[in-house]
């Protein structure tokens, strides 16, 4: 998990989502759960199997996501999109792309 930061939002901690990343998803998500008081049959992201399509799936062949509860409601992100956790520990998630445009190493 490293840091980055933008103009907009100061500082965030940010961890791309992928299976080699995994554990430091889990730990960037276990800090949220704290920094909220997250109540974990609400607040709690939820790991998901998504098809070419952006449709959750019971497939386990299909690629990785993630549920992330943020302050807009649910999004979803799928293998290769951040997840970043902000300064006032609220989750958010961020296609590559976009990420590369908002975000420079802190």
């Amino acid at each position: 998990m490293a840091k980055f930061k933008t103009r907009e939002s100061g500082v965030v901690d940010a961890v791309r989502l992928t299976w080699r990343t995994w554990n430091e998803v889990c730990e960037l998500l276990e800090r949220h759960s704290q920094a909220l008081g997250a109540r974990p049959e609400v607040d709690r992201p939820v790991g998901v199997y998504v098809d070419a399509g952006g449709n959750i799936v019971e497939d386990g062949n299909a690629r990785m996501g993630l549920r992330v509860p943020t302050p807009d409601g649910a999004w979803l992100a799928v293998e290769g999109d951040w997840i970043l956790l902000g300064p006032n520990g609220e989750l958010s998630c961020c296609k590559p792309a976009l990420f590369l445009a908002l975000f420079a190493p802190a």
